[in-house]
């Protein structure tokens, strides 16, 4: 089972994210952070190509030999790299960012492809190292923080330029070279290891959990929100999620069962015998309920679940990455500080309690009301009054 997630994780690297609308908006903001330092990277780079070709010796063969048309196609290369940077520093998009590092991948190959069929001398067997060397920094750079991507720059090229040798050595008078002690070689070629692996797992989480973070940052500070904005994924009472934004996150978590087959499960809870409560003792104390209700309950889930008030007197509790049996394990833990500590501060007589259905994503259960259904079902058709069923 972990094969399929790596390889979706490296999908998400290579190919960018989904074409849901979420995800495109996480790969937007993404990116919109990132062009920031669009220009160091693009300028390190450059440097570092210039600086093999200046240590391999081909600089050295164009200018002894005079070659004007090689010496223009550099110059060509390189103002095109002034303009995709340029142009990249305005780009808003992930999809033009996306295009942007083609077009810089094509580019990349033709070079590699003139040095290689240059003829004669231009010919050098140190090129294939160069083309592994650089182009998983060309492809990795564009989502990386900026120390992460200048790094990998940095090494690949060390690596580069300690393997090659210089181009006809003997025919070029006092050219500089420089030879780089192997146990330098092998300490970099970890160093880029790592560096990928880390590369890897920081894709994963963002195309996994990076939407909740997009969200996150994309909220406006409560000073400038509007009031009807604020009420927009809050349930107004409460102050818990409200039905709209469970909704939102089981959609994403369920897209996520199927992608990485992990578990997504839910838990109903009911008050029973509310609306009598609410008759006897009036809205205001019903409210004040089922307020300190949504308190007790957001403190006894994680951090990653999400809690949610469906209806008047009905809260949902999404649990992320959690089986049945899990699930069953968390409400069972709900269900007994219910009995022990929440309703013990309540007059018997009113008989308030609790009752809770569970259900998971299955094969008969891939969308939320499908799921809501069976954990009211299996909650429903119990026979006790405090009910701790599971959908079947």
């Amino acid at each position: 089972m972990q094969q399929p997630q790596v390889m979706q994780a490296w999908k998400s690297v290579f190919m960018g994210f989904s074409s849901s609308s979420q995800e495109r908006q996480f790969a937007n903001w993404q990116w919109q952070q990132q062009r920031q330092h669009l220009f160091w990277v693009q300028s390190l780079y450059c440097l570092c190509v210039i600086s093999y070709l200046f240590q391999s010796g081909v600089l050295a063969a164009w200018w002894q030999q005079a070659n004007i048309g090689a010496s223009l196609a550099l110059s060509v290369w390189f103002c095109y790299q002034m303009l995709l940077t340029w142009r990249g520093l305005k780009l808003v998009t992930a999809r033009s960012a996306h295009a942007l590092l083609a077009g810089h991948a094509v580019i990349h190959f033709t070079l590699i492809f003139a040095l290689m069929h240059g003829g004669g001398e231009l010919q050098f067997s140190a090129v294939p190292d160069w083309l592994v060397y650089s182009l998983p920094v060309l492809f990795i750079c564009f989502y990386l923080p900026i120390l992460l991507a200048v790094m990998l720059i940095v090494v690949a090229t060390l690596l580069t330029l300690s393997g090659v040798e210089p181009l006809n050595a003997s025919q070029v008078q006092n050219w500089p070279y420089v030879e780089l002690p192997n146990a330098l070689v092998n300490c970099l070629l970890v160093c880029i290891i790592v560096c990928l692996c880390h590369a890897l797992w920081r894709h994963r989480y963002t195309h996994e959990q990076g939407l909740d973070l997009f969200q996150e940052k994309e909220q406006p500070s409560s000073e400038n929100l509007p009031l009807f904005k604020q009420s927009i994924d809050t349930d107004e009472l409460t102050g818990c999620a409200n039905f709209a934004r469970f909704k939102q996150f089981s959609e994403i978590e369920i897209e996520r069962t199927s992608r990485y087959q992990n578990a997504y499960s839910i838990v109903l809870i009911n008050v029973n015998h509310f609306s009598r409560y609410r008759d006897k003792l009036g809205a205001d104390e019903a409210d004040k309920l089922l307020v300190k209700l949504a308190n007790f309950l957001q403190s006894k889930v994680r951090k990653v679940d999400l809690l949610a008030r469906c209806e008047k007197d009905q809260f949902v509790i999404g649990l992320p990455e959690s089986s049945l049996y899990q699930a069953l394990d968390t409400a069972e833990r709900i269900h007994d500080a219910l009995g022990s500590e929440f309703w013990l501060n309540y007059l018997d007589e009113l008989e308030l309690g609790s009752r809770l259905g569970v259900a998971c994503v299955d094969g008969t259960a891939n969308n939320i009301e499908a799921l809501i259904s069976k954990a009211e079902n299996a909650m429903n058709n119990h026979r006790s009054a405090s009910a701790l069923s599971y959908g079947r």
